[in-house]
């Protein structure tokens, strides 16, 4: 009786959801025909297997995402470590790194499209007075340079997020492991290599569980500064399911889409938390 309510709740958000979605993705719906409701099985999932243009999506989708959380933990290692000497201004320091996470991914966004503008965009008119370029740059017309400016963009937002676990994680290890190795000679790079490496790999597997999750959900970033473009060189699988539900209007195939998706996902947090059960 008093699990009822948020039984209720999650049935009604979460569970029927999956379901109806599910349902759709077996059938040959769309808004274009809505009396149109044809059963077609699997249909739709063997034209997400053999479609071009979602094989590539999903594929640019898993570039970005190495990248990303590649850099991020490297980078994100390397400004924990910093964070966890003592220094004067620590505190505010560890404060002023949490901004590009804390900000709002539309915000974030919006302001990334600000600074790109190939008009006036300040990463232009910054390079541009100190002479580092002759003329402004489009920054967002070439589909590679593009595609990897978002890789950029979205590294900065999400290191600071990946610092601070990593921070959290480096405050666990034991003190008297630092002294032993500096009594056997050993240098940054070997405590760095046998000692911090190892003692952080639960953190980092959960680093990879979260973030990788997060990476194949992208949404805002694309829709906001690029589109997609150009010519759908930096269209990754959120925006590409987005698209065909709401544009192409077949709710269908996006169902589908986002069902595989849905089932990568979580076969990704199994590797993980195998590999993390292994570990502890």
């Amino acid at each position: 009786m008093f699990f009822s309510p948020g039984i209720a709740l999650l049935v009604f958000v979460t569970i029927y959801p999956l379901i109806f979605s599910f349902w759709i993705s077996l059938r040959d719906w769309t808004l274009l025909f809505p009396d149109r409701d044809v059963f077609i099985g699997l249909g739709n999932y063997i034209e997400a297997f053999t479609s071009q243009t979602t094989i590539y999506t999903f594929l640019r989708s898993v570039y970005f995402g190495i990248l990303s959380i590649a850099f991020e933990v490297v980078v994100g290692l390397a400004i924990a470590l910093v964070l966890n000497q003592r220094f004067r201004g620590r505190g505010f320091v560890r404060a002023l790194l949490i901004l590009p996470w804390a900000l709002p991914d539309v915000v974030n966004s919006v302001l990334w499209k600000w600074i790109l503008n190939g008009d006036f965009g300040a990463l232009n008119g910054i390079l541009f007075q100190f002479g580092l370029i002759p003329d402004y740059i489009p920054w967002l017309s070439n589909g590679v340079l593009a595609l990897h400016i978002l890789i950029a963009t979205n590294i900065w937002r999400c290191t600071p997020f990946v610092a601070l676990i990593l921070l959290a994680g480096l405050q666990t290890i034991p003190e008297e492991l630092y002294e032993v190795s500096h009594l056997d000679g050993a240098n940054f790079f070997k405590r760095l290599r046998y000692i911090i490496v190892p003692m952080l790999r639960p953190t980092i597997l959960v680093i990879l569980v979260i973030r990788s999750m997060d990476v194949l959900r992208i949404f805002g970033l694309i829709y906001i500064v690029t589109g997609g473009g150009p010519g759908g060189s930096t269209k990754l699988i959120g925006y590409h399911i987005f698209q065909t539900a709401f544009k192409a209007m077949r709710l269908g195939y996006a169902s589908a889409i986002s069902w595989i998706l849905f089932l990568i996902v979580v076969a990704l947090a199994i590797i993980y938390f195998r590999l993390l059960k292994e570990d502890s």
